[in-house]
């Protein structure tokens, strides 16, 4: 039954986006999941999270009336639809779906986080229907984290009358990351051979990938991409869904699809803002330099609004009285200190173990070790002429110079907080080890 909701909820919800926007399914699937999870989070604001879920159901129940309408009174959108909605990719990520519901039924929780904070997070939010920052909640840390991943497990969750089990969490986290890969699949052709091995062939493609994660050397609790719910191998399916998103999509969805992906990286974890300003600087790049379009209310919204809802939350967290995580707490930074660190042994004695653990493991420790060796100095140098050398081939110069930039500069600058955070943040015990490197840096 639980299995028959969920199917339900994603074909009748991407259904109905597929409807009003009268795009290609695969690119409403990601879509779907992340209005669903901000209407629990307006709600939840409210102590209302299972209203929201209710709403989300009306969604759905609204694509069975318009389809019923259109059949009867519309019979050209009939068609359109069906076109944008039978699709390879759509059978693809069927098939992904019940095999990760198969896969991970009897799943349940072995790694550190999981116990700590991932499963209770969403098992508070159920518990007392709004965010597991207030008082009341039970919660050893990170009641500041912002809430996107736990209000995805709640949706799954709530999908077998809110109960709260360890599987599902497992289930939803995946349904989602793979979920994001979906638009590849959008210019498939379901009338044309060729396509269905095509499709065959990126559907082989993804799982390899996250094989090729899943077996980075030294992850932290041998939490690796298949075995656990740490949200961020999904944060960098995200940004790369993001980044994806802001040079390809050229609909009358693009700035809203953006605004989406913006506001969905602000609320997975700090380290999402970073990424998000990434996100914002290749959106400028691609109006104003590349395309060359003028200023509008809609990139200013889309600009802004990530910001407030990032703020917003920090407010909300200072309001109910949650404490701050020390780990991503950028206010423990003296750079007077650090280039102190750096270049004349200063700081304590964990702080310079830090520092010059990091930056060797930057250049020395592997983050892949199949079917290559590689650190993270050489994959950002190699992933950057992976990326001209594809602009070279299909002719987007522009386009993907843009991307290289932008990832290059914001690798480096990423690489330079994650050294900031382990030498003032991370505190004595987890600086001097660099704890988590792989699964931060990859």
């Amino acid at each position: 039954m639980y299995l028959l909701i969920s199917l339900l909820w994603l074909l009748t919800f991407s259904g109905f986006l597929t409807i009003i926007s009268e795009k290609r399914v695969e690119k409403m699937i990601p879509i779907s999941f992340i209005i669903s999870i901000f209407i629990l989070y307006i709600f939840s604001f409210f102590r209302m999270l299972h209203i929201g879920y209710y709403v989300i159901l009306g969604i759905c129940s609204l694509f069975c009336l318009l389809f019923i309408f259109c059949l009867f009174k519309r019979t050209e959108i009939i068609k359109e639809f069906q076109s944008n909605y039978l699709t390879i990719g759509l059978v693809i990520y069927l098939i992904i779906f019940v095999g990760i519901n198969y896969l991970y039924r009897n799943m349940s929780f072995t790694h550190w986080d999981e116990f700590m904070h991932w499963g209770p997070m969403v098992k508070e939010m159920i518990k007392y229907d709004t965010f597991y920052s207030v008082p009341e909640a039970f919660l050893m840390m990170h009641k500041d984290y912002p809430p996107f991943y736990p209000l995805l497990g709640c949706l799954f969750s709530f999908f077998k009358n809110a109960d709260y089990a360890e599987n599902r969490l497992y289930i939803a986290h995946f349904s989602f990351v793979f979920s994001l890969f979906m638009p590849l699949f959008s210019r498939l052709d379901r009338k044309k051979v060729g396509d269905y091995i095509n499709g065959l062939l990126m559907f082989a493609g993804i799982l390899l990938i996250g094989l090729l994660v899943h077996y980075t050397p030294d992850a932290s609790d041998n939490a690796l991409f298949y075995n656990s719910i740490y949200v961020d191998w999904s944060l960098s399916a995200l940004v790369a869904y993001t980044f994806y998103i802001t040079i390809t999509e050229t609909s009358n969805i693009r700035y809203f699809n953006i605004l989406l992906c913006f506001i969905s990286l602000v609320s997975t974890k700090q380290v999402g803002l970073p990424f998000f300003l990434l996100g914002l600087m290749l959106f400028i790049i691609k109006e104003f330099f590349v395309d060359k379009n003028k200023i509008n209310i809609k990139q200013i919204i889309i600009s802004v609004l990530p910001f407030i809802l990032y703020f917003g939350w920090k407010y909300y967290i200072n309001l109910v009285g949650a404490l701050s995580s020390a780990q991503f707490d950028s206010t423990h930074i003296d750079f007077k200190l650090f280039f102190s660190i750096a270049f004349n042994g200063g700081g304590e004695t964990w702080q310079q173990l830090a520092f010059n653990n990091y930056v060797s493991a930057l250049f020395n420790r592997y983050l892949l070790i199949t079917p290559i060796k590689l650190n993270y100095i050489f994959s950002v140098l190699l992933i950057t002429s992976i990326l001209v050398l594809l602009g070279i081939v299909y002719k987007k110069i522009e386009d993907t110079i843009s991307v290289s930039i932008v990832y290059f500069f914001g690798s480096i600058a990423y690489a330079f907080l994650m050294l900031l955070l382990y030498c003032f943040s991370f505190g004595e015990n987890e600086g001097p080890i660099i704890a988590s490197f792989n699964r931060y840096m990859i």
